[in-house]
């Protein structure tokens, strides 16, 4: 998962991984019944694209558990990255096809959510470096 700030941003990022890595409750993936296998591991990173962000989040990873030299290496296009397509801009990517999700949430009341835009792209050949074996995969 990459967060990405805006203007419009709530609150600080340091705030986010803060309650990212110790969560109030057990965090989950779509359903209650889906824990993390994992725990979140959030980093805060200041970069000018998704590709330098996750490159920097690998090797902060790294660093940090003692994982240098020890890094899976991936094949270029071997994963695919989905982001929002109001972030196309700053992305750092050309979208390679648009997929619609339902998850935006139209009214909270009546359990109703309206569609959304999502861009998903093969990184660089360039950038298909190592990964964690362990939570931070892209």
């Amino acid at each position: 998962m990459l967060l990405w700030p805006t203007e419009t941003a709530g609150h600080p990022p340091s705030a986010l991984a803060g309650a990212l890595n110790r969560p109030a409750f057990a965090p989950f993936a779509g359903r209650r019944s889906c824990p993390l296998a994992f725990p979140v591991d959030a980093h805060v990173i200041d970069a000018a694209t998704v590709i330098e962000g996750l490159r920097a989040y690998d090797a902060a990873a790294a660093a940090q558990h003692g994982l240098a030299g020890r890094l899976l290496p991936l094949p270029a296009g071997a994963r695919e990255i989905a982001f929002d397509a109001a972030l196309a801009d700053v992305a750092g990517l050309v979208p390679g096809r648009a997929e619609w999700r339902r998850d935006r949430l139209a009214s909270r009341a009546r359990r109703q959510f309206e569609p959304r835009e999502e861009h998903v792209a093969a990184p660089p050949p360039d950038a298909a470096g190592p990964t964690t074996a362990a939570g931070g995969v892209p």
